[in-house]
């Protein structure tokens, strides 16, 4: 399989798209309205970590079968190029909101740091989380790449289908089962790492099918079969004819099943949204998606204030009011990309797999 595969940095860009319009568009906005944008958009982001990160971790293993490496010196370069790769940007953000007093982190900052922002959530539910809400997807990432690589590395490779299997089918089961152990607590059911592995197992299984067969999985009658379902089961739940309960259980998997279909087909190239997704414009968004992702949330929160001084009617509509938040946001992460995380891409050099 090939190492980079372009049309997924503008899959990645589709996904904080997604994201943004929950965070920016006025919740009475009948496109806001039309789907759960952001949970699409963060299902997305997962099953693309599964994928990607399997991809890794499956030439890890066939490396350390041939004897070329060893499982301790394979995780200590995984490792490291993750933090290298995800740490910088987060945590000049947590360093900047610490020192500009910002109380929704300063007073549960260790939280932040060792990425149990998730749980912490859990924990203080149903108290707000305002605007550092959207650091439990990174906290489930972070978790998630703490177990994984044992698991795939140790866990012999003719097992792994079924093991990857037993991932996507404990999530919606730990869904059900927290949904009846901790009814009022609606945050337990959705942010923690058992419940997101449906999405992340998705991404995985489809890593170790194309690792066996590189061309398509799924055909196009499965393809339009998940499309259907999901599409179908949006607008049931937006018409309130599924039952919450229901929903919190099955939608996430719904969605992670369709997009082991997208990912499939564009990883093979097929699909009439190859050539958009080959855009420059969504390939760089897609590059600096986590830029994006990390300080959007913030980004109303410090341009709200100065927006309703000006006074106009016509700034404070919500499709302008969603392109300068949109254009801020891509200009923070464009800086943080450029000046952070690219200079330190080359760090990466001293954790190679050998």
């Amino acid at each position: 399989m090939q190492e980079r595969i372009i049309q997924l940095d503008g899959l990645r860009a589709i996904a904080v798209i997604g994201v943004m319009m929950t965070h920016f568009l006025h919740p009475d906005n009948w496109i806001r309205k039309l789907a759960p944008w952001g949970e699409l958009g963060v299902n997305l982001f997962f099953v693309l970590s599964g994928f990607l990160i399997t991809n890794i971790l499956i030439k890890i293993k066939t490396k350390i079968h041939r004897n070329e490496t060893s499982i301790r010196k394979s995780l200590f370069s995984f490792y490291g190029r993750r933090i290298i790769r995800l740490s910088p940007v987060y945590y000049i953000t947590l360093a900047v909101l610490f020192l500009v007093n910002y109380q929704e982190i300063r007073s549960v900052i260790w939280w932040h740091i060792l990425y149990c922002s998730n749980v912490k959530f859990v924990m203080d539910y149903p108290k707000s989380i305002g605007h550092v809400a959207h650091f439990w997807t990174l906290s489930i990432e972070e978790q998630f790449y703490l177990f994984f690589p044992l698991f795939v590395l140790m866990i012999p490779k003719r097992f792994l289908e079924r093991s990857f299997l037993i991932l996507i089918v404990l999530a919606p089961l730990s869904r059900l089962l927290l949904s009846l152990a901790l009814p009022e607590n609606h945050l337990a059911r959705v942010l923690l790492l058992p419940t997101c592995l449906d999405s992340l197992g998705c991404g995985a299984y489809l890593s170790l099918r194309r690792d066996k067969k590189d061309s398509p999985i799924c055909n196009t009658q499965f393809y339009m079969l998940s499309l259907s379902t999901l599409v179908i089961t949006i607008v049931a739940n937006q018409l309130r004819f599924i039952p919450s309960g229901v929903e919190t259980v099955f939608m996430r998997t719904i969605m992670a099943v369709y997009f082991f279909c997208l990912i499939d087909s564009i990883v093979g190239g097929v699909g009439v949204a190859i050539p958009l997704l080959r855009n420059r414009f969504f390939v760089y968004l897609g590059t600096i998606s986590y830029g994006v992702y990390i300080v959007h949330h913030f980004v109303p929160a410090l341009l709200t204030p100065l927006m309703k001084n000006i006074g106009s009617p016509w700034i404070r509509n919500t499709y302008f009011e969603f392109v300068v938040f949109f254009i801020a946001s891509v200009a923070i992460a464009s800086f943080l990309w450029h000046w952070v995380e690219k200079p330190l891409l080359g760090l990466k050099q001293s954790f190679k797999y050998h």
